[in-house]
């Protein structure tokens, strides 16, 4: 039991600090539009490129912590941060959008590729 707690409070903080890092690019790219000019409809991608940022993310710390199983425990980090935001944007009432099977993509692409990166790291 204590090996699953463990687990799940790794698996937290590494989705904590995924949020933290996607959160934080969102006005970043905000910006870039606005200063270049760029249509508003790119908006969705860069935030979807934010949300593969959060999700490398947590992969990375997550593989980190772990020190094992990068790729199993970098997806599983980056689909608590998934579900959080879908059950954020349930409440929004925008959870059929056009980019819901982008991000379930960037999700597991990301995050089992900052899983790998974050077990490679010395």
């Amino acid at each position: 039991m204590r090996g699953r707690k463990q687990e799940m409070k790794i698996h937290l903080i590494s989705a904590g600090a995924g949020a933290l890092a996607g959160g934080l690019m969102l006005p970043l790219f905000s910006a870039v539009i606005w200063l270049l000019q760029l249509p508003v409809e790119l908006g969705d991608t860069f935030a979807l490129f934010a949300f593969g940022v959060g999700c490398l993310t947590a992969g990375i710390i997550a593989g980190c912590l772990k020190r094992q199983g990068g790729l199993g425990n970098g997806v599983k980090a980056a689909l608590l941060l998934f579900a959080a935001l879908c059950a954020f944007t349930l409440f929004t009432g925008n959870l059929s959008g056009e980019f819901f099977l982008a991000r379930l993509t960037a999700t597991v692409l990301c995050g089992s590729a900052g899983g790998v990166i974050g077990v490679k790291r010395e």
